[in-house]
């Protein structure tokens, strides 16, 4: 079976060939930038962190920081992404962490900002998960870890909220 590629006539090992090769040097060129790359997943671990408050709380903390302080892209072309990203099932926030990773350091990126905006919150529900099965809701330190971490966490979502 022969395609055109190009105007130029390809086997089908062909394609796969200058497919791979095209992968190759798209990964390529991503590790080519290490140094930013070994910096970038930590801003989106922060992200991850600091994410509470949901969906509202978490947008707006990332487009204060990536949108508004870095500059990343400008408000209307943040909001044209948000509008599409609402219209996509799943979770804006993430969506919005893998789409910055995309910007910053293509493919590779959108799936480290994607897996840094996750990882805190599932190692947390993981430990919690693990803490609930082991010791129950009756262990009075559990209970007071809860308590406490209720004024926290209003804190975030006040701090994360729209800025005047």
């Amino acid at each position: 079976i022969k395609f055109v590629v190009l105007g130029m006539y390809a086997s089908f090992d062909t394609l796969i060939y200058l497919a791979s090769r095209m992968l190759l040097y798209s990964y390529w060129q991503c590790f080519l930038s290490f140094d930013a790359m070994r910096v970038f997943p930590v801003l989106f671990l922060g992200f991850g962190f600091r994410a509470w408050g949901g969906p509202v709380a978490q947008i707006a903390m990332i487009k204060e920081e990536l949108v508004v302080k870095e500059k990343w892209i400008d408000i209307k072309k943040f909001n044209r992404v948000l509008a599409l990203l609402q219209s996509l099932p799943g979770p804006e926030a993430t969506e919005l962490s893998c789409y910055f990773g995309l910007l910053a350091h293509g493919r590779l990126g959108a799936f480290l900002g994607g897996l840094g905006f996750i990882l805190p919150g599932f190692c947390l529900m993981l430990l919690l998960s693990w803490i609930y099965k082991d010791y129950g809701v009756e262990n009075e330190y559990f209970k007071a870890s809860l308590l406490a971490m209720q004024p926290v966490v209003l804190a975030m979502m006040w701090r994360a909220g729209p800025s005047t």
